[in-house]
């Protein structure tokens, strides 16, 4: 069959057209292919521009609130303490009243020292678990640091400058180190030590840290009566902490030691320091307002346990028990006491309480080193209390066996005194 010229032509025309299109197709499959390989697969992250993994890593720890060595860490090297503005009561960055200048010459480290701080810091712990033999090793180069003298006291300033910590408490044996942290073996050792340099030195440290231990050892170490010339300084420190832990930016640490210093060196001033946190630490303040020497507190703790105004919205129990736990030393207690039974103003569930103190037991705050408390109960005879709202923590000793009959006496009397002013069968 013979075709016509012009429709062979058509035909040949349309298959090139068809052989170009096929090309390009090929071309953009070839293009298109080599770019997906270059980036497909294990991508690299861009010039300064940090990898997923790392990036969840910074914001896990940006909004962590966990205090360090909170469990049971790896103990190597020592780590950073958290920063008051994360929530952590370490340093007092805006202080509340001026600072004073303790002037001192400060001199430079020798290479000894600074070699036994670096031993002090090399703790290799394996599951939350210290040795006898490392605890041993570890003090004897504690003692070594000591016996260097004055030069060792710069090596000393040097680290506590970094603001690292290890939290020996966190550790199983960790009581085998005769501390419970690093920063609070290492101020000791400095004040043993000795010198305008080690007063210098605590005073600085005194005058930023907010870790109530730390604020307490400082506090015996420099002597906080009225008679020191660091007096003001060690009570406007425990003030300054304590706000800051009422304030919210605190990671749960126990306040015990602040509130042991106002009873201790603050006197009647106190007072009123204690009051403001009625409701904030409602165990802690009663019992100091009860502790305070030579009556000082007694008055404001009557007043809190009328509760007249309606001030006092948690823990009044404690309070009524620590009217009652005063009331044997102190006339004006008992008889705060007996008005507020013949009130009724008394909540039943203070009764129990309230039997106790009158029978001779006593509650007392447990860590309180500058009353020279026992920082944990050790006798089986005696209750311990915590109490998670404000970590609060006290211990009850009870009645001591050294009571004479006058005291016993004394004792049935005003009880008799009460039970005669009430018929309500829970008194």
């Amino acid at each position: 069959m013979n075709r016509e010229p012009g429709a062979t032509k058509r035909g040949e025309t349309a298959a090139v057209r068809g052989g170009v299109w096929l090309l390009l197709l090929l071309v953009v499959v070839l293009v298109g292919g080599i770019f997906w390989l270059r980036n497909s697969g294990s991508k690299q992250p861009a010039p300064n521009q940090p990898a997923t993994n790392a990036r969840l890593v910074e914001n896990r720890i940006a909004a962590s609130n966990e205090p360090a060595q909170a469990a049971r860490p790896e103990l190597s090297p020592p780590v950073p303490r958290p920063d008051a503005k994360t929530a952590a009561p370490v340093s007092r960055t805006e202080a509340t009243v001026p600072r004073k200048s303790f002037p001192y010459t400060k001199t430079e480290a020798t290479p000894q020292a600074r070699q036994f701080v670096a031993n002090l810091t090399q703790l290799q712990v394996t599951d939350g678990v210290l040795t006898p033999v490392q605890a041993a090793v570890w003090k004897e180069s504690l003692r070594g640091l000591i016996e260097q003298g004055a030069p060792a006291v710069p090596a000393i300033r040097e680290f506590l400058e970094k603001n690292l910590d290890i939290n020996f408490e966190g550790l199983e044996n960790g009581s085998l180190m005769g501390a419970s942290t690093l920063r609070s073996a290492l101020l000791s050792a400095m004040m043993q030590i000795g010198g305008d340099e080690a007063v210098g030195t605590a005073l600085e440290v005194l005058q930023t840290t907010a870790d109530p231990a730390e604020l307490a050892l400082l506090a015996k170490k420099l002597d906080g009566s009225d008679a020191s010339p660091y007096h003001d300084a060690i009570l406007n420190a425990a003030r300054e902490a304590l706000h800051l832990a009422a304030s919210g930016q605190w990671d749960g640490r126990d306040v015990g030691p602040l509130i042991d210093i106002l009873v201790n060196y603050g006197g009647a001033a106190s007072v009123g320091d204690l009051e403001i946190y009625a409701n904030t630490w409602f165990n802690y303040t009663p019992l100091a307002l009860a502790a305070m020497p030579d009556g000082t507190g007694i008055h404001s703790l009557i007043q809190l346990a009328e509760n007249n105004g309606g001030s006092v919205t948690l823990g009044r129990d404690m309070y009524q028990r620590a009217l009652a736990q005063s009331a044997q030393q102190y006339p004006e207690a008992a008889d705060a006491l007996l008005q507020l039974l013949q009130r009724g103003r008394i909540d039943v569930s203070a009764w129990p309480g309230i039997a106790a103190a009158l029978g001779g037991a006593t509650l007392q705050i447990q860590s309180a080193p500058i009353s020279g408390k026992p920082a944990t109960s050790t006798d089986a005879a005696q209750k311990t209390y915590h109490v998670a709202i404000g970590n609060q923590n006290y211990y009850e000793l009870p009645p001591g066996g050294t009571m004479t009959a006058e005291e016993v006496q004394s004792r049935i009397s005003l009880i008799d005194r009460l039970l005669a002013a009430t018929s309500n069968p829970a008194a």
